[in-house]
């Protein structure tokens, strides 16, 4: 069984095959797996789940994990986000979508793993390389 790890801070671009999943028993607790359509399986808390429920992914939908460490004072903790992923080839650029385009790198903007990647898919969407061998940067 592939088995998909979570590292630190490393955001991961996943698609489930089923939006529902199965509550294992793991060494720390409950545990939700999940089936991927790359035919790997992920393992994550069950809030995790209770996140990918509250954005309403479906199936095969693309969405993003990513386990982050936070530190408050001098305490360390886990967060776990979870975002629909943006797809430039998925909506077409026209005025309505530059706002949404505008309204998400703001949001994205703070989070400094992420920013760039947004930036480069910004640009991509209004202006697309010549070459479609080509790819933004």
């Amino acid at each position: 069984m592939n088995i998909l790890r979570f590292q630190t801070n490393v955001p991961n671009e996943v698609s489930l095959e089923s939006p529902q999943g199965v509550v294992v028993q793991g060494r720390y607790g409950d545990r939700m797996m999940f089936n991927l359509t790359d035919g790997q399986v992920m393992y994550v808390p069950p809030i995790v789940a209770n996140k990918i429920e509250a954005e309403g992914i479906g199936p095969g939908e693309p969405l993003e994990l990513c386990k982050s460490q936070v530190k408050t004072g001098q305490r360390r903790s886990i967060e776990w986000s979870v975002r629909r992923c943006f797809k430039c080839h998925q909506t077409p650029p026209n005025a309505a979508n530059f706002g949404l385009l505008v309204a998400f790198h703001s949001n994205i903007l703070f989070q400094r793993e992420r920013s760039r990647l947004v930036c480069a898919c910004i640009l991509a969407c209004f202006f697309p390389p010549r070459d479609p061998g080509t790819a933004v940067r």
